[in-house]
């Protein structure tokens, strides 16, 4: 077990709460905003959108796929709050909790912004604030032991 400071907690858990809020919002962006193919999408294949209309249910089919990803995205935003919620106690952080904590940033904001880069997307950068927002929490609660 890792002591932290119960403000250090508090930090981090305010952190970890705000990494939740972003799952939820991406989640939510999937599900209702996102159209089915970005100028981006159309520029790493290499075609046009007049190209794929040859394909008439990928739209649609694009759109099932968005909102499926959304409630996964929705659903580790709301998980991430549990978490955040169950540091704001003064128990004691674990190694597993951080682990687990770790291995959710890696397969979530972290694979995202990396297959990001991997295609050239226009919000390669901007992705990279949640990776650095995890990060910066699972550090805070790893680093400092309490006195």
């Amino acid at each position: 077990m890792i002591r932290v400071t119960h403000g250090r907690k508090q930090v981090a858990a305010a952190m970890l709460a705000t990494c939740a809020a972003y799952q939820v919002a991406l989640g939510v962006y999937f599900i209702v905003w996102r159209p089915s193919l970005l100028p981006e999408d159309l520029r790493f294949m290499r075609a046009s959108a007049a190209a794929l209309q040859d394909a008439p249910g990928l739209a649609q089919w694009l759109q099932w796929v968005f909102a499926v990803m959304g409630g996964q995205m929705i659903a580790v935003g709301v998980l991430v709050l549990l978490v955040a919620a169950r540091f704001n106690k003064p128990d004691e952080v674990s190694r597993a909790d951080l682990v687990l904590l770790a291995a959710a940033a890696a397969v979530s904001v972290a694979l995202m912004s990396a297959v990001n880069f991997a295609i050239g997307s226009d919000f390669r950068f901007l992705l990279l604030l949640p990776v650095v927002l995890w990060m910066s929490t699972l550090v805070l609660l790893s680093r400092h032991a309490a006195r």
